[in-house]
């Protein structure tokens, strides 16, 4: 589903790819191919890896912790990680990693596919892992509103001519 907005002077187009890769990917063709956008941020709720983050940090394809900018991986899952053992199994293999989100690979995947600069910005809605179900129903609301004031921030702040 797209949606045409203006902030300030800038028209942009919004794109509510729905929750997975398939649609992720899907939805990004169609908003390159119909739009040509200059850059494609992807943005949404993940969960954290990283046992330091607290609950609605942001994450702008790195972590922002408590105000902070720190930068760290985002790994994409086919599935919400609620098992203890899979959200160690992620970190086993990417000790880097920050957080974990269900899209952003697909987005960005699709985006370097077409040639387009992206960006991934997302915000801690649980901490994956057994209590991640509850976390996230307490904590989504709040995650997608910091995650929407840091792209507004950036669409508004975004010059073209640094990419």
């Amino acid at each position: 589903m797209f949606f045409k907005y203006k902030l300030e002077y800038k028209e942009d187009t919004l794109l509510q790819s729905g929750i997975g890769k398939a649609n992720a990917a899907s939805t990004t063709a169609l908003l390159i191919e119909r739009f040509s956008p200059e850059l494609v941020i992807n943005t949404g709720s993940a969960g954290g890896l990283d046992p330091e983050l607290a609950f609605a940090t942001e994450t702008l394809a790195e972590t922002r912790i408590e105000g902070q900018i720190v930068n760290g991986l985002i790994t994409t899952a086919d599935s919400f990680i609620s098992q203890a053992e899979r959200a160690h199994f992620i970190r086993s293999q990417f000790p880097e990693a920050k957080v974990t989100d269900m899209e952003g690979a697909a987005v960005v995947q699709t985006a370097y596919q077409f040639g387009v600069p992206f960006l991934a910005v997302r915000s801690l809605s649980d901490l994956a892992g057994v209590e991640a179900a509850d976390s996230f129903d307490s904590n989504l609301d709040l995650a997608a509103a910091n995650s929407a004031a840091v792209v507004v921030a950036l669409v508004a702040a975004y010059d073209r001519d640094k990419l």
